[in-house]
């Protein structure tokens, strides 16, 4: 593991350590050190990180869904509902998952031996969300298991947040790299299928890219992107020939949204010494933002809500501009599908924000790009904080 990985690693999760051996320790799997005897592995990190996770995860439901009353502890919503949504978040494949996202499980980080190596066990949930505990761990000792500073860097990596729970059975994710990547004159990616036993194997490759962010006179034009002379390749297995395409664009998607937080960064940071986004804008910004979650956490329970009211509701606050929706049907040869674009204007820091998504059922599109506009708002409140 070398400067430019701990250092990516460290960005990601927002934790800088002072032991760097411990974050090197974390992605180091027994495999390894019975093949290298002068290093240790992460046997005993996974079991720290297990115990902080649970106590973070704890702390979280008495905040969230709980309250003291003069008869004491009482739920704010149904205690099955928190038992499930607490069983989602220890869960091996939401634990991968996670990492997966944030694109820091990737081989080029772990130390491994030859027999892991050879199984690709490390594309394995549960060899991910062992990485995921060990991570946690060894930030743990790192801190001297600062409750605070190892409470914001779970939050990071776990993001557990209450409301609706959006089924993305129905993005259609090969449309939604297609239109990315043609809005940003970007080559189409490349997928291969090969025949095995049981199923298809997709692979696919993108260009890397970079992008710029010019400023002038305060102002930040739109972000351009250049293609590097690096592909990222990406690769899945399905039964179905269709839906092992799908898992890859799925992988894709996940990338691009990691890279385009990324971006949002730094436009934050710019816009931070920009003359036209004041403190009392980024202050009303926050406001904002501790309202939506609020609104999110009665999803789950009120059928009849949805995020679209929510974006409804900002307007009616003066905080944006009126939510505006342009819905297409192209359909293509696999089915149904529609692409669904939504667009605001945050009033307090003048800024206009935009998402689209594509949806194999057009019932659920205006609700889901919603969602995504939503959250693409409290990632950008994160970015100015």
């Amino acid at each position: 593991m070398n400067k430019l990985h701990i250092s990516t690693i460290e960005d990601t999760i927002e934790y800088k350590f002072q032991n760097v051996t411990l974050l090197e320790q974390a992605y180091t799997f027994r495999s390894f050190a019975q093949e290298h005897s002068d290093v240790c592995s992460n046997d005993l990190l996974p079991i720290i990180g297990n115990a902080a996770i649970y106590r973070f995860i704890t702390r979280f439901a008495i905040a969230e869904f709980m309250r003291i009353t003069p008869a004491g502890l009482r739920a704010k919503k149904a205690e099955e509902s928190i038992s499930k949504w607490r069983a989602s978040l220890i869960s091996k494949s939401y634990l991968a998952s996670r990492l997966d996202i944030l694109g820091i499980a990737s081989s080029k980080y772990l130390r491994i031996g030859k027999d892991d190596t050879k199984g690709k066990n490390y594309d394995q949930d549960n060899f991910k969300a062992t990485l995921f505990e060990a991570i946690i761990g060894a930030v743990a000792v790192d801190c001297n298991f600062d409750t605070e500073v190892l409470d914001n860097c779970i939050y990071t990596i776990l993001r557990p947040e209450p409301g609706e729970q959006l089924d993305t059975s129905c993005f259609n994710f090969i449309g939604q790299v297609q239109y990315w990547l043609t809005e940003h004159k970007l080559a189409q990616p490349v997928y291969i299928f090969e025949e095995l036993d049981g199923g298809f194997k997709c692979k696919a490759t993108i260009p890397e890219y970079y992008h710029k962010l010019p400023v002038y006179g305060g102002i930040i034009s739109e972000p351009t992107f250049r293609p590097y002379r690096g592909l990222t390749n990406f690769e899945s297995f399905d039964e179905d020939r269709h839906k092992s395409q799908q898992k890859v664009a799925e992988e894709i998607w996940r990338y691009i949204s990691i890279r385009e937080a990324q971006f949002l960064a730094e436009i934050a940071r710019e816009d931070r010494g920009a003359t036209h986004t004041s403190e009392a804008g980024i202050s009303e910004l926050r406001r904002i933002v501790k309202y939506i979650i609020a609104r999110l956490a009665i999803l789950e329970n009120d059928k009849c809500y949805s995020s679209i009211n929510i974006l409804q509701e900002l307007f009616q606050h003066k905080w944006t501009t009126l939510p505006e929706f342009v819905i297409s049907d192209i359909s293509d040869g696999t089915g149904p599908n529609w692409q669904t674009y939504v667009s605001i204007k945050i009033i307090p820091i003048d800024r206009e924000y935009r998402a689209i998504s594509f949806n194999r059922r057009k019932a659920d599109a205006k609700k889901i790009v919603s969602r995504v506009l939503l959250d693409k708002i409290i990632s950008i409140s994160n970015m100015y904080s």
